[in-house]
């Protein structure tokens, strides 16, 4: 009797330190859970404004060259209004004005490379260099665009209207040479009702964007892109980790997917947490191993995980000490009642 006494006092001291102890323990995992959840949260809205931040920043720079184009655009189609005399006075300065303001946009806008203007009634052309090339020689000999001829060229850019279109990777014929760039095109006039008789053209500095873009590039392993139009900016981290396939990947991914936060599989199966900002220009997509990303996240579980077993395994010492202790005290009143 003695011995059952023993082992009910010690259920009723002992159970209810397990119980509590068991609250407690469920408690930190629920509040470990709420707290590693909100983290998370916080790493993919710090991914998403950076995103953000890089796509406006791009957005804000291309649209100044299509406000500039557009703008100069309006000053050039002037040359066909007014009185006798202020047309006269005007021709004589349109040519000169026009090569400033070119030269102006490529040194104020650092996305800007090279300024281009074509009046083909004219067979005029206005470079940052000159103001006085025939359009046929200049095209021919340094803006072969996607190194066609300039019959073709003028087909182009008089058949269609363009207010400051983004014409992505265009092949550009330089001399005996070509390259690649992004280019903004703009009409003229700049009603599109009107048969256009001119186009202007800035060439946009590939590494300029790149710069930008590796705002976006959170940590050697990440990568930042620029999409527009089919085509792609690519910037990243200095480990070079992402080859061009796994880069052409993440594009198709990409393709016309709406702003947020995504978790993308690789080409080589590397979860990545990838954050898409959107904006009228095109969109930019940061992207990061998610192991890089919730690197910190997984230390404070590990050292959570840690802790609670610690706290575990001290309060269940102290729940076994306690109760003996307070055994020991009605011992007196067990023997009293229950002798051997």
């Amino acid at each position: 009797m003695r011995q059952k006494m023993q082992r009910r006092y010690f259920a009723v001291l002992f159970f209810p330190f397990l119980i509590i102890l068991c609250l407690a323990i469920w408690l930190t995992f629920f509040s470990h859970g709420k707290g590693m959840q909100a983290m998370r949260n916080d790493v993919e809205g710090s991914r998403l404004s950076v995103a953000q931040s890089v796509a406006a920043n791009i957005d804000t720079l291309i649209e100044q060259v299509r406000l500039n184009a557009a703008n100069l655009a309006i000053q050039i189609d002037k040359v066909d209004t007014g009185t006798a005399y202020q047309l006269a006075l005007y021709r004589s300065t349109i040519g000169q004005m026009t090569y400033l303001q070119i030269n102006t946009e490529s040194l104020l806008n650092p996305l800007v490379n090279r300024g281009y203007v074509f009046l083909f009634q004219e067979d005029q052309a206005i470079s940052q260099s000159s103001t006085l090339h025939e359009g046929m020689e200049l095209y021919n000999n340094y803006f072969r665009l996607f190194n066609g001829s300039y019959a073709d060229f003028k087909e182009r850019f008089t058949s269609s209207f363009y207010s400051g279109a983004l014409l992505p990777e265009v092949e550009i014929g330089y001399m005996d040479e070509s390259y690649t760039s992004w280019v903004v095109a703009q009409s003229i006039p700049t009603d599109p009702s009107v048969p256009p008789t001119g186009v202007i053209f800035f060439t946009l500095d590939s590494s300029t964007m790149r710069q930008r873009l590796s705002e976006g590039v959170t940590d050697a392993d990440s990568l930042c892109l620029f999409l527009s139009g089919g085509k792609m900016v690519a910037a990243q981290g200095a480990s070079r980790r992402w080859s061009d396939a796994a880069i052409t990947d993440f594009q198709l991914q990409l393709q016309n997917m709406p702003s947020g936060v995504y978790h993308l599989r690789a080409s080589d199966g590397t979860d990545c947490l990838v954050a898409v900002a959107t904006d009228s220009t095109g969109t930019v997509a940061s992207i990061q191993p998610a192991a890089n990303a919730f690197s910190g996240l997984q230390e404070y579980r590990t050292g959570m995980l840690a802790l609670t077993a610690g706290l575990l395994l001290l309060s269940v010492v102290v729940a076994a000490l306690s109760t003996r202790r307070n055994l020991a005290s009605v011992q007196d009143v067990i023997d009293a009642i229950a002798p051997q």
